[in-house]
């Protein structure tokens, strides 16, 4: 077939597209529909798996964290570990009561985290999605802390460390907050701290307190206590059973060695008790991240494959249909001399633009609905919201729509030239 040839048969497909527009509409929307089921799904699953991969890759990139059960095996774990450079964090919860500029006594709710020291830059559990509950915590609840003024060392047990959107109460910058007090309370008596450091505000905390500053900006009381984390010095909440967290930090692959050479040998001293710890390298990690990419892709197949099979039902019943229409038209060609070839072509060329229309429109609304789910979940709820669509999703959902293209037109375009003549006549 020459090129002159083909092209005078596209040009006469997308004619006959123009012409059945409206069975070809209804033919575009059933394909696009079961696009747009495994894309909704695949893309669903992507979100999920990107935002679990997020907090992979925050945690334990550079460190290993070991959770002790009790304070005994916490201590064990800082002699252990004594020349290594670590955080302990153990988390507690409190209440907060200040003064604003105003003379005004404010009450708030706080996440505790006693710590050794104040390490900036590093992503850590921070404890408030126990506070905020899960529909209000970010991914896995693990937030990047950043000094913003003051220090990060203690030097008494009653200095604290707290976020900006915190020190905004109590000071109009954040560096006229420093040295400024606050009454914690925990368990028991309150307790006067000096704010000594201010770090940068987390999303968590963001999003917890938006609707109470929305509503001080108002001039309104808020409705439901604000929530703040607040770093103390780890002797200030001696005598107080609480899991902790431990934090070993790594430069290099000399120091991780050294640090897994130390966890291996503790854990062969203590194979007969009952194990007060438990911890997760980085390798367990990105073994277990492998597997459920692995398990996303499998799910994601199962959905195409299942998606085909109930939308190819409906897809070819629908071309059938078209063709019964056209018996008239495919007869009369047959009869001016168009051979099997040049017709089973046609159709062929007629219903990939089909596809590829649904194609596109599939892919638009799909984007559409995305881009707008995204600036929901980061602009209203202030969510630390990861977008992600992963290569598996993009072949995966290529195969299935050129194979149902393919799956789709072939058959029909088969059977549009098995037209027989004569009858054709006869029955028109």
């Amino acid at each position: 077939m020459s090129f002159r040839k083909c092209l005078r048969i596209v040009k006469n497909a997308f004619r006959m597209y123009g012409i059945y527009f409206r069975r070809n509409l209804y033919l575009t929307i059933t394909i696009s529909v079961s696009l747009l089921m495994f894309l909704g799904f695949a893309m669903y699953m992507d979100i999920e798996l990107a935002n679990q991969e997020q907090s992979y890759r925050r945690i334990q990139s550079n460190y290993i964290v070991v959770n002790c059960i009790n304070q005994a095996t916490t201590e064990e774990f800082n002699q252990l570990f004594h020349s290594n450079r670590r955080l302990a964090l153990q988390h507690h919860f409190g209440s907060c009561e200040l003064m604003n500029e105003d003379g005004e006594k404010i009450d708030a709710g706080c996440n505790l985290l006693a710590s050794q020291q104040f390490i900036s830059g590093i992503s850590i559990r921070n404890g408030m999605d126990y506070l905020g509950g899960a529909e209000a915590s970010n991914a896995f609840c693990y937030d990047t802390f950043e000094l913003l003024c003051g220090r990060g060392q203690y030097r008494a047990a009653n200095e604290a460390i707290i976020s900006e959107e915190l020190s905004s109460l109590i000071a109009s910058k954040p560096e006229d907050a420093l040295g400024k007090h606050i009454v914690l309370g925990l368990f028991g008596p309150t307790q006067v701290y000096v704010v000594v450091g201010v770090y940068h505000t987390t999303q968590t905390e963001t999003r917890l307190n938006k609707e109470s500053f929305q509503q001080l900006n108002a001039g309104i009381n808020p409705e439901k206590s604000m929530i703040f984390t607040v770093f103390l010095p780890e002797n200030a909440l001696i005598g107080i059973e609480h899991p902790t967290d431990l934090y070993l930090f790594f430069q290099n692959q000399v120091e991780y060695r050294e640090i897994m050479k130390k966890l291996q040998k503790y854990d062969a001293a203590h194979q007969v008790e009952e194990k007060m710890y438990s911890y997760r390298t980085p390798s367990e990690n990105e073994e277990s991240f492998e597997f459920d990419q692995a398990t996303n892709t499998r799910t994601k197949a199962l959905i195409m494959i299942l998606v085909a099979v109930l939308a190819g039902i409906s897809v070819f019943g629908t071309m059938e249909n078209s063709i019964s229409a056209r018996k008239t038209e495919i007869g009369i060609k047959k009869a001016l001399g168009a051979g099997d070839g040049a017709i089973m072509f046609e159709f062929l060329v007629e219903n990939i633009i089909t596809s590829l229309v649904a194609m596109l429109f599939s892919i638009c609304l799909v984007s559409l609905a995305l881009l707008a789910y995204t600036y929901y979940q980061r602009r209203f709820l202030a969510m630390d919201f990861v977008v992600w669509v992963y290569p598996s999703t993009i072949w995966l959902f290529l195969c299935y729509a050129f194979s149902s293209i393919l799956g789709f037109s072939l058959i029909p375009a088969f059977r549009a030239t098995q037209v027989n003549i004569i009858d054709t006549i006869r029955e028109s």
